[in-house]
């Protein structure tokens, strides 16, 4: 026996069959019934085939099913827990698998999250409701593996930051909610988002233990978020305050940006060091003690993984390899919900344009060289860029996004891949991204890039603007060429920028001497008036396309006693997306 919440106590009443059966799970047998109109009993069960993967899933990670009997009964509207005896939507039945496997899995993860485990008031609705919402998620993870996982949790993720402060009037934090708001979409989406970030600050282990011990703590019984904070922190023995504090008691989001990279030989091996930038969406708490997870990818495209705590609104994660790395990507497994998105795909060849999933942006491939292939990664951050420096014709950048792409190429050497792609701006409705930006007019829109974090904003060099009418708030920027770096939306008047002479768009020689070196190169630029404020950065690659050097301004001397022999390129990226290369023949230490 175990009493409810008084809205669960619910009898349903009709011309119905069930359909018994018993699920043998991981602590003993499970009776379930399935019950519906005798007509309806056959397509019930085909649609509920995979319930089994919920309760072996739920039971897992929230542990023991405490009821006595696991049951689904249809009718006319709508979906309840009601323990033992769920109310299921007829209409769902209708429905493909994966939409009933989402809501099956919700209705049985409230068996413990609402149905044993309540809210004490309404304003912590989340408490039952994302913990629910979540074991739909916990089901896909169960039944189809870890990377289906990620692309629901992406998807909901995607979700969050598109609707729910749209749907739900603004920003809220997860407790307490407004009362209008309490069964609106951050209770649900953004709380199952929250939870499995709990889920990352934690540790899968002691994640499943302190859920559990909850469970265990308040059986039969509810609490409100200071309860669930405190109950956690005892069966965990982890500080929780700034989980709690950056992503339940305050709204909005943060993301984790990368300002620069620098990498070094070490005792023997490379020593890299990341600076951080962490930005803030609707919110004013930097969040503290965070699991951010590096992945490192190698010239074979073979992945490690570095798991970092992070806080503040600067940072740096600095980690040891043997190998150098060809690709960096922060939080690129999904381990964390944040003010972005992400994905990291492969090209091999030419391609039409395709949208990138998470990302609003299409990219397509019009020339890769033959049996060659290459990783192209896609950040899109729901936070302001950095406003400066920029040229002087930047009157504004977006304030709500921007975009990051990286990739496992040079751009401007020999086996760049020729890559386009589209980006959309919508401005038109109050709620819609670019509105703050394009929503009066459209007038002096550009699309502004660089080469990294630091440099200058500039208009991007290979675009065309597809506007239609400037009043509109809508329109295409459709990338010729796309670089790497950063892209945002603009406005300006660009016909500044063209009576300065470009000094980086002449042809500029590099001279590299000695040649062939076996300890340090100097380079000389030939060009009249050249500035090395021009210049973004410098880096150096192998034959093989490893970078075995790089710097992120001007140098004209270069230590090349730690490469190994055989031919380098030197490749020098202008701030506004130049790229020069010269080759240096590395001969190894003179004897």
């Amino acid at each position: 026996d175990h009493p409810i919440p008084t809205h669960l106590s619910a009898i349903a009443v009709g011309p119905y069959v069930d359909h018994d059966h018993v699920h043998t799970g991981a602590y003993g047998d499970i009776p379930v019934r399935l019950t519906s109109k005798a007509g309806d009993s056959n397509l019930m069960q085909t649609k509920f085939a995979e319930l089994s993967y919920a309760i072996d899933a739920c039971e897992h990670w929230w542990g023991p099913y405490a009821w006595e009997r696991i049951g689904y009964v249809l009718t006319t509207d709508g979906a309840l827990e009601i323990p033992t005896n769920i109310a299921y939507p007829r209409s769902m039945i209708e429905q493909g698998l994966f939409a009933n496997g989402d809501l099956f899995a919700h209705e049985l993860g409230h068996h413990w999250w609402g149905d044993l485990v309540a809210p004490t008031i309404h304003n912590h609705m989340w408490l039952k409701e994302g913990p629910a919402e979540y074991s739909s998620h916990l089901f896909v993870e169960w039944k189809d593996g870890h990377e289906a996982f990620v692309d629901v949790v992406k998807d909901n993720q995607q979700f969050v930051l598109e609707e729910c402060h749209i749907q739900d009037e603004g920003f809220h934090p997860l407790s307490p909610m407004p009362d209008a708001e309490i069964y609106g979409r951050h209770t649900y989406y953004k709380g199952a988002s929250i939870l499995h970030n709990l889920r990352a600050y934690l540790g899968d282990s002691l994640y499943r233990q302190s859920m559990q011990n909850v469970i265990a703590a308040r059986f039969d019984s509810h609490m409100d978020v200071t309860d669930f904070e405190v109950l956690l922190e005892e069966a965990s023995g982890e500080d929780l305050t700034p989980f709690f504090d950056a992503q339940v008691l305050q709204p909005g989001f943060s993301t984790w940006v990368v300002d620069s990279v620098s990498t070094a030989p070490d005792n023997g091996c490379f020593a890299t060091i990341l600076h951080l930038h962490q930005k803030l969406r609707a919110c004013t708490g930097f969040h503290d003690n965070e699991p951010l997870n590096l992945t490192v990818w190698d010239a074979n495209w073979d992945t490690t993984l570095v798991h970092a705590r992070v806080g503040g609104e600067f940072d740096q994660i600095t980690f040891w390899h043997e190998e150098p790395h060809v690709l960096l990507g922060l939080n690129a497994d999904g381990r964390l919900n944040q003010g972005r998105l992400d994905h990291t795909f492969a090209i091999t060849e030419p391609t039409g344009l395709a949208s990138v999933p998470w990302v609003d942006m299409r990219v397509g491939c019009d020339a890769i060289p033959e049996g060659d292939s290459v990783l192209v990664r896609v950040e899109h951050h729901w936070a302001a860029p950095d406003e400066g420096p920029a040229a002087p014709y930047v009157e504004a950048l977006s304030d709500s996004h921007f975009w990051v792409v990286d990739g496992t190429w040079e751009d401007g050497t020999p086996g760049a891949p020729h890559l386009d792609a589209r980006l959309t701006y919508v401005g038109n409705d109050e709620n819609d991204l670019d509105h703050g930006l394009y929503g009066d007019t459209e007038e002096g829109g550009f699309l502004a890039w660089r080469p990294r974090a630091g440099a200058p904003w500039v208009q991007h060099p290979h675009y065309t603007w597809q506007a239609g009418s400037l009043a509109n708030g809508s329109g295409v920027f459709k990338i010729a060429k796309l670089l790497k770096g950063q892209y945002a939306f603009a406005k300006g008047d660009v016909s500044v920028g063209l009576d300065e002479p470009d000094l980086l768009a002449q042809d500029m020689d590099l001279n590299v001497w000695p040649n062939p070196a076996s300890d340090m190169v100097d380079i000389q630029v030939n060009l009249p008036g050249f500035s090395p404020d021009r210049v973004a950065r410098m880096a150096a690659f192998d034959a093989a396309g490893r970078q075995v050097w790089h710097s992120s301004a001007w140098t004209d001397r270069i230590a090349v006693g730690s490469w190994a022999p055989g031919l380098h390129t030197l490749v020098v990226e202008g701030s506004e997306g130049q790229t020069w290369t010269s080759s240096v023949v590395v001969t190894g230490p003179s004897r």
